[in-house]
């Protein structure tokens, strides 16, 4: 009765994560930095991919950017309702 249980739960969750994998969006990935130096944090807001800058304290601040190149290597679903 374990082998059963463990092949079926296997199962469910080879399905789940053929889906999810699937249902990622990779052109919606960003990078984030954390940054320390002024200099750094200068440069970084000055690149054109820069998107969103947070203060977490007078140290430290999150830079947001936008991806350089995005590689689609993951497939796409395409769902066709009439």
């Amino acid at each position: 009765m374990a082998l059963d249980e463990f092949e079926s739960y296997l199962a469910k969750l080879q399905a789940n994560v053929t889906f999810g994998k699937t249902m990622q969006q990779v052109r919606n990935r960003v990078n984030v930095r954390l940054i320390a130096d002024p200099k750094k944090l200068a440069k970084a807001v000055s690149r054109p991919t820069f998107r969103q800058a947070k203060v977490i304290n007078e140290d430290l601040t999150t830079v947001r950017g936008a991806r350089k190149r995005v590689t689609l290597n993951k497939p796409i679903s395409v769902d066709c309702h009439t």
